[in-house]
């Protein structure tokens, strides 16, 4: 699934897009909640979850993330959810 959002971003469920470097960076280094997460257990998560990125239009920067953990069936939950600063300043992200 892919969908345009507003100001020049766009959404993805495409786990091929995901740049598993900076979602490491992001929630090993930058996350309060998620300080000195492995990247094998990350790894694990995103491959058993329904995982959504977000993306500049313009450079195909990875600029969120959100993991959803879920049956597929009748219920879900969101795990993890991250925009950096740097994209609530061009207003992808609540403020």
């Amino acid at each position: 699934m892919s969908s345009d959002l507003p100001n020049g971003y766009e959404l993805s469920t495409d786990p091929a897009r995901l740049d598993v470097d900076q979602l490491h960076q992001w929630l090993s280094v930058d996350a309060y909640w998620a300080l000195g997460r492995s990247r094998e257990a990350m790894e694990t998560a995103i491959a058993r979850s329904l995982n959504f990125g977000v993306y500049d239009t313009d450079s195909g920067a990875q600029v969120g993330y959100a993991r959803v953990i879920t049956d597929q069936a009748r219920s879900a939950g969101c795990a993890t959810c991250i925009s950096p600063a740097r994209s609530v300043a061009r207003g992808s992200a609540p403020r």
